[in-house]
């Protein structure tokens, strides 16, 4: 069993490229306890986006997810209503 746990992280305005978002939504899909996510201002497209909210699905924790500033459209909101 892990002693710590990672519960926020914030990467606003790092301008993730696609590769960095992979490892995130494949890190995220065993971090169950992530509370807070910050990827304001990111440049992020919905194409993209959607691996995040995949690897999300099953943590039940996260109560905070900040996507302001970035390229979502009305094929964003499509995707969130999927999920």
């Amino acid at each position: 069993t892990p002693s710590f746990y990672i519960t926020a992280l914030n990467f606003k305005f790092c301008y993730l490229d696609f590769d960095d978002i992979m490892s995130l939504a494949a890190g995220l899909k065993f971090n169950k306890t992530i509370v807070k996510l910050g990827l304001a201002n990111n440049g992020l497209k919905a194409c993209v986006v959607k691996f995040l909210l995949e690897s999300l699905l099953d943590n039940f924790c996260l109560a905070e997810l900040s996507l302001a500033g970035n390229f979502l459209d009305n094929e964003f909101a499509v995707v969130l209503n999927v999920y």
